[in-house]
């Protein structure tokens, strides 16, 4: 699954390029900051349950 999310987005971009050169670069900018900040909030969430994990084993 994670090798075919590429060649779709290449796809969208193929096919809808005129539609994006006519996006701003603030959308851009804002969807890169939400895209890493989902990011970083998933890998924090999904760590927080591995620590507990580990402290429920360890006890």
């Amino acid at each position: 699954m994670h090798t075919f999310i590429p060649y779709l987005f290449d796809f969208l971009f193929w096919g809808f390029q005129d539609l994006f050169k006519k996006i701003s670069w603030k959308w851009y900018v804002g969807a890169i900051i939400f895209t890493v900040s989902l990011a970083l909030i998933f890998s924090l969430v999904g760590l927080k349950a591995y620590v507990n994990e580990i402290a429920i084993i360890s006890e």
